[in-house]
């Protein structure tokens, strides 16, 4: 996901709502089912929930971001996990793997559906 502080607060309030309430509080206010996200994957690193109170917060980093980073572009004040691992980058073949899944994503988004009817 890219973040910007922008769109992390004007997207439905989404940053705001986790600053303040958690994901639990989210998950409560919809029909959403399962146990919420267990991870948030973006431009930066990886945000998780925080155990005590549900609040995302930085739990790892791509190589050459950093902390200052982070907080700038969530929109709200983030909370660093006491250890922030590094996040090794992608290999050869994981690369690989992603490009032709979002090659099969595109082309089956732009095969016409008909519906019966």
């Amino acid at each position: 996901m890219a973040s910007n502080a922008a769109a992390g607060v004007t997207r439905a309030g989404i940053g705001v709502l986790f600053e303040r309430a958690g994901i639990g509080v989210l998950l409560e206010r919809t029909t959403a089912r399962g146990g919420g996200p267990q991870a948030v994957i973006t431009d930066f690193g990886m945000l998780a929930p925080r155990a005590q109170s549900e609040e995302l917060q930085l739990v790892a980093l791509f190589p050459d971001a950093t902390i200052e980073e982070a907080r700038a572009k969530v929109g709200w004040p983030l909370l660093v996990a006491d250890a922030i691992e590094s996040i090794d980058p992608p290999s050869t073949i994981e690369l690989d793997t992603l490009r032709a899944l979002n090659d099969r994503t595109k082309a089956a988004h732009a095969r016409r559906i008909e519906l019966p009817g």
